[in-house]
């Protein structure tokens, strides 16, 4: 979350390349329980909060094929 109690997504992408994300608009209530989901199609990113799409961004990105020991990391 980032100060305004708002859900940030990245895609880890390697340094030299372009970052892509987005920011939901809806405001996640503290102490309360919040359904998050974010979905991607070859070219774009959506962020839903309790079942209502709070952003969305278009991107240009090729999928980054991971190893079978990957993981994925929240934080």
């Amino acid at each position: 979350l980032s100060p305004s109690n708002r859900v940030i997504f990245q895609l880890a992408r390697p340094e030299e390349q372009k970052e892509a994300g987005v920011c939901a608009s809806l405001r996640v209530p503290p102490k309360t329980w919040t359904h998050i989901a974010i979905s991607r199609t070859p070219d774009r990113i959506r962020i839903y909060v309790n079942g209502l799409l709070a952003g969305e961004r278009e991107h240009n990105l090729l999928p980054t094929p991971l190893k079978p020991t990957s993981s994925l990391k929240i934080g």
